[in-house]
């Protein structure tokens, strides 16, 4: 974020924050947040923003927090009536999105229930609050119950699609054809004024650029990115791990490494490859040895999210971490926490298949090489038929090579437990039979 963008945004929305551990009506100045926790979903210092004419106005804003809170207070300001209202959304662990209720307006402060969700964890929920349309916010302050955790979101960095449209007033802020086109299809969105030229939009390097005469919004824009109208396993997020580590913050460090360092091998997949080792580093690095006999001197990217599974994959890929790069080798391995969490082979399978589908067309110029699930405790009777599956799938897919790397971790079909912590993850002696299982079947 520029300077000019961070000053004029504390000029024009100041947000009072709490501390990881709140109590309602306990506020904070955000000067205690670095970034300040305000999205305005631009990915550029030329403050697209202000120059299609909006100045300060609160069209378009969110902020995003997680809290455990079931009651969340939010006081409002500004230079002018709220005539929109404002809108609230909680996400759960598993991507499943719900708007909280409206309970009580008083004044300016308004009250939201929060939806009760079938998966979530001791950090609560993501939520979403869209500011009001049509007028600069000057206070905002968000209240939680006493005990509740609570931590804002990072910014997203990923490049964001831009819709040419007239301005829309008369709605509550979610409610916007931008709005719903990002809620629908979960990637950034910047509403600008029809007629602004193209050189001041390209500024912004957007995704893609979308005008007011397409009637399904959505549809167009799924079309002109490649994205697929069906899935086996549809995309959505996830915070099963938050404690080790934030996922969304990982993400954006994905995106933004990619964007600059120009990697030429990509390891994608779930904490497997996440506690290897390379970059972004994790807290938990088991294998630096290892990897760092595989790949050398090459620039790679660990592209590997603890707790991921497939469909978690699949939001990364068509959210940003493939764009602006490009691989000569993507390494691909998931589909273990499908196993744990219940799904039949044939789902994971298929999965892993689509996923496969899925680089090739984002990549072709990539080798793809993908990796069967490495044996774990008490599922190995399920793991052979899966990877025997995977295989015949794969071998359809033209550029992708499937590739089985469980020599040596297994003996008499049962896993070797010496070679792991957990009967899950490898440790380092796991991980350097592995890394020569790799290197003797992957072209690098």
């Amino acid at each position: 974020m520029s300077t000019y963008f961070r000053s004029t945004l504390f000029v024009s929305l100041l947000i009072l924050l709490s501390t990881p551990v709140v109590r309602a009506q306990q506020w904070m100045d955000p000067a205690d947040a670095d970034p300040c926790p305000v999205q305005r979903r631009l990915t550029t210092d030329a403050g697209l923003y202000e120059r299609a004419g909006k100045g300060s106005s609160s069209d378009g804003l969110l902020v995003e927090f997680y809290t455990t809170s079931p009651t969340i207070r939010v006081r409002i300001t500004a230079d002018g009536a709220i005539s929109s209202g404002i809108d609230l959304f909680a996400t759960d662990c598993d991507g499943v999105t719900r708007p909280c209720r409206e309970t009580m307006v008083a004044g300016d402060l308004i009250t939201f229930s929060k939806p009760e969700t079938k998966s979530t964890h001791k950090y609560g929920d993501r939520c979403r609050l869209y500011l009001p349309l049509g007028v600069t916010v000057t206070s905002l302050q968000v209240g939680v119950d006493e005990g509740a955790y609570f931590d804002w979101l990072p910014d997203r960095v990923e490049r964001p699609i831009l819709v040419c449209l007239p301005a829309e007033r008369g709605m509550s802020p979610s409610k916007t054809r931008a709005a719903r086109l990002e809620r629908e299809l979960d990637i950034p969105v910047i509403a600008v004024p029809e007629g602004l030229s193209k050189e001041e939009m390209m500024k912004s390097r957007p995704r893609l650029i979308l005008t007011s005469e397409a009637k399904d919004l959505a549809s167009e824009a799924r079309e002109a990115l490649g994205l697929p109208t069906k899935w086996v396993c549809p995309p959505v997020t996830q915070s099963r791990d938050r404690e080790s580590y934030v996922w969304e913050r990982r993400h954006n460090e994905v995106i933004l490494r990619n964007r600059t360092a120009k990697p030429s091998v990509l390891v994608l997949g779930n904490s497997i490859m996440h506690y290897w080792s390379g970059l972004p580093a994790s807290q938990h690095h088991r294998g630096d040895d290892s990897w760092s006999k595989l790949f050398g001197d090459r620039v790679v990217t660990n592209m590997g999210f603890g707790w991921d599974r497939i469909e978690n994959l699949n939001w990364r890929l068509t959210h940003g971490e493939l764009d602006d790069c490009d691989p000569e080798v993507i390494l691909l391995a998931i589909g273990t926490n499908n196993l744990s969490a219940g799904d039949d082979n044939q789902h994971i399978a298929l999965g892993i298949a689509e996923t496969a589908a899925l680089i090739r067309c984002m990549k072709p110029k990539a080798r793809l090489y993908v990796l069967g699930v490495l044996p774990r405790k008490d599922m190995m009777s399920r793991i052979r038929p899966l990877n025997m599956l995977t295989e015949s799938l794969i071998s359809v897919i033209p550029g992708a090579t499937f590739i089985d790397v469980s020599e040596g971790l297994t003996e008499d079909g049962k896993l070797i437990d010496a070679l792991f912590r957990d009967g899950l993850h490898p440790n380092a002696d796991g991980y350097r039979i592995l890394g020569d299982n790799i290197a003797r079947r992957v072209d690098l």
